[in-house]
């Protein structure tokens, strides 16, 4: 009968520090990091994605640009990517939106606007 606080203590511990362990890998591993090429997040169904579309398509520097086009609704693994990049980017959930651009060097922009003009300004 002694023994039993025993092995009830040492299964707690066990289990904390399984938990634990399994915490850190899963936060660590779905972070997400500036990427290497820009990537732009849209939806086939967003009004503002078309817009920028519509200017890229016409856009002197549209081969000269890279960047991975990511449609939040056609997958999970897309719709999760966005809000951890919405997270990166330090945007509120409830203020998230497309069309979403993050850049090599971490910059966010948000918005038809912010993306064309950003697109207009580049140097190439």
């Amino acid at each position: 009968m002694k023994k039993f606080p025993l092995a009830i203590g040492a299964l707690t511990i066990i289990i904390l520090i399984g938990g634990i362990y399994l915490f850190s890998r899963n936060s660590s591993e779905g972070a997400y990091k500036k990427p290497e090429t820009p990537e732009y997040f849209w939806s086939e169904t967003c009004p503002h994605c078309k817009n920028v579309a519509d200017f890229i398509e016409t856009w002197e520097g549209k081969d000269k640009f890279q960047m991975n086009k990511i449609e939040v609704n056609s997958s999970n693994e897309n719709s999760i990517r966005f809000y951890q990049a919405g997270s990166f980017c330090k945007i509120p959930r409830n203020n998230l939106g497309v069309p979403l651009l993050v850049n090599t060097d971490g910059k966010c922009l948000q918005g038809d606007e912010p993306i064309i003009q950003f697109l207009q300004e580049l140097d190439l």
